[in-house]
């Protein structure tokens, strides 16, 4: 337990130095970027809402590059969750009389042993792949208190759905067969080449399921005894311009179309796959684990307030 400690206290540091390299000097930003920026600013002032935005290694790309979850993909995915759900896999897990009872009022996944280190996507739209894969690390840290580091180019490059840099759906089926090949066996180059191989897959996933039959959006308290049960649960979320320039606080200001808040992404419910990785209610906010790397947000993750841009769509748990 000492050396977990003493090794989590050194990423601490090393991690937060990275990350403060990688501020970047807002008036080095596109003409376009420092505009959308003020604007932001202005409506989080008048708004008195609770985050802070700056220039960071996510404008680099488009919102489009980033952003690569395609519900539209999965075919009819929301009548595959009404019988793919938590309550019908198990149904001990998420007993509709005791959702919430002793549940913490804040659990931080990151304080337990149970995430890997934040991941960098660049311009491929694989957040689909990430989460997939990063739901899978968070498992195996849980569960066999090893961090390992999966390949999520195995995912883009292998699969036989089409999915790719230009979008996709939850992977788990390639989890449970044939399994999870290692990143050192196909390192991600954020770009559609190649399967290659052949690959060995030493983890493999017993199953997996979407949180919530009921609703679309899992709903909270459903959402919370999943994550605290099973590890961080891969979800959906909608992602605009204050979401891709966020960095630090609660965020607080609905981004979906419509909204009126500088939307810039095609009209739709979702686009990006996160990881939540724990909650807190005196925040009334999400802890989201982005892929973005740590020079986004708050060392790669951030406070989003319950409900906010769809957050917990098709949210998904694996076993």
């Amino acid at each position: 337990m000492k050396k977990r400690v003493v090794k989590a206290f050194v990423c601490l540091v090393v991690c937060c130095s990275w990350s403060q390299a990688q501020r970047l000097d807002e008036s080095q930003a596109p003409t376009e970027v420092r505009k959308v920026l003020g604007q932001l600013r202005l409506v989080i002032e008048k708004e008195k809402l609770n985050f802070t935005v700056a220039y960071n290694p996510a404008h680099r790309y488009t919102i489009a590059q980033l952003c690569g979850l395609r519900v539209n993909k999965a075919g009819d995915w929301w009548q595959q969750a009404k019988e793919r759900n938590l309550l019908k896999l198990k149904p001990n897990t998420l007993k509709s009389g005791a959702l919430g009872a002793g549940l913490p009022a804040s659990w931080d996944w990151r304080l337990h042993d149970g995430v890997t280190p934040v991941k960098d996507q660049g311009g491929c739209g694989s957040c689909w792949a990430f989460g997939t894969i990063g739901a899978l690390e968070s498992l195996l840290a849980i569960k066999s208190d090893t961090l390992v580091d999966l390949s999520e180019q195995q995912l883009v490059s292998c699969n036989t759905l089409g999915y790719g840099c230009g979008g996709g759906w939850w992977a788990f089926d390639m989890l449970i067969s044939p399994g999870a090949a290692l990143e050192a066996d196909f390192p991600y180059v954020a770009a559609d080449v190649a399967c290659g191989g052949p690959y060995t897959f030493p983890f493999k996933l017993s199953g997996w399921a979407y949180v919530d039959g009921d609703d679309q959006v899992a709903a909270t308290d459903k959402l919370k005894q999943a994550i605290y049960t099973y590890g961080p649960a891969a979800a959906a979320v909608y992602v605009g311009s204050a979401f891709q320039a966020y960095s630090s606080g609660v965020f607080d200001k609905d981004e979906l179309p419509g909204s009126g808040f500088l939307s810039c992404s095609p009209s739709t419910d979702v686009n990006h796959a996160v990881l939540l990785v724990g909650w807190d209610d005196s925040k009334g906010a999400w802890i989201l684990r982005n892929s973005w790397g740590s020079g986004w947000g708050e060392y790669g993750y951030m406070y989003i307030k319950y409900g906010i841009n769809n957050v917990g769509f098709a949210a998904t748990c694996v076993y």
